[in-house]
């Protein structure tokens, strides 16, 4: 397992967090299901 650290905006941190609450969901888990569906070309 690989360590990421991401800088965003405080608008896009609380979109994350406010979706991750919305799910009930960890923020790890959203951040790596969003990277798993990137297509690589």
């Amino acid at each position: 397992m690989e360590k990421l650290t991401a800088r965003c905006s405080d608008e896009e941190y609380e979109k994350l967090v406010a979706y991750c609450k919305q799910k009930e969901k960890t923020q790890n888990t959203i951040l790596c299901w969003l990277i798993s569906t990137l297509i690589v070309r």
